[in-house]
C-alpha cells in the first residue's frame, strides 16, 4: 500500500511539475520568410547562382565549339593528334565538372554566411519575447503534432518590426 501511495504521489507531482512549465510555439520558417533581410539574401543568391550558371554555359559552349571543330577535322589529322585532342576535350569536360562542384560549394557557403545574422536576429527576438512573456520553452510549431500553447509569431514580428 505504501508503494502505491509513493507511486501515486510521484505521478501527481510530475503532473503538477509539467503543468507548471509554460510552453509556446512558433513557425520559424514562416517568421524567416517574413523578414525583409531574407529577400536581400535570396536576391544575392540568385545573382550568385546566375553568375556561375553563365560561366558554366560559356565553358560548355567553348567545349562544344572545340568538339565540333575537332570532329570535322578528325579524318584530316593523324591518330596521334586525335588522341591528343581527345585528351584535351576530356580535360575541358573535367574543368566544367570541377567548376560546377566549386560553384555549388561557394553558393552553399554564401547562403550560410548571409543567413547567419538573420537567424541570430530571429533567435534573439524569440528569446526576448519568451522571456518577456514568461515562457520556459518555445517549440517549433512546424514539427509539432499538436500545438496547444500560444503562437509567438505575432509578438516576434512586432519585436522585429515586421508588418
Amino acid at each position: 500500500m505504501k508503494i502505491k501511495s509513493i507511486i501515486l504521489a510521484a505521478f501527481l507531482f510530475s503532473g503538477l511539475f509539467l503543468n507548471a512549465q509554460k510552453v509556446a510555439h512558433i513557425d520559424a520558417e514562416k517568421l524567416l520568410s517574413l523578414m525583409p533581410e531574407k529577400n536581400a539574401v535570396e536576391k544575392t543568391l540568385i545573382d550568385e547562382t546566375n553568375k556561375h550558371k553563365i560561366a558554366i554555359e560559356n565553358m560548355q559552349k567553348e567545349f562544344q565549339t572545340v568538339y565540333t571543330k575537332y570532329e570535322q577535322e578528325a579524318s584530316k589529322v593523324t591518330a596521334e593528334v586525335n588522341q591528343k585532342r581527345g585528351k584535351e576535350l576530356q580535360d575541358k569536360q573535367k574543368k566544367v565538372s570541377d567548376y560546377q562542384q566549386i560553384a555549388s560549394k561557394e553558393i552553399a557557403k554564401k547562403e550560410e554566411e548571409l543567413n547567419k545574422p538573420i537567424l541570430q536576429k530571429a533567435q534573439n527576438a524569440i528569446n526576448e519575447i519568451a522571456k518577456e512573456k514568461g515562457y520556459d520553452y518555445v517549440l517549433l510549431s512546424n514539427s509539432l503534432v499538436v500545438a496547444n500553447g500560444p503562437d509567438l509569431i505575432e509578438a516576434v514580428k512586432v519585436k522585429l518590426g515586421i508588418k
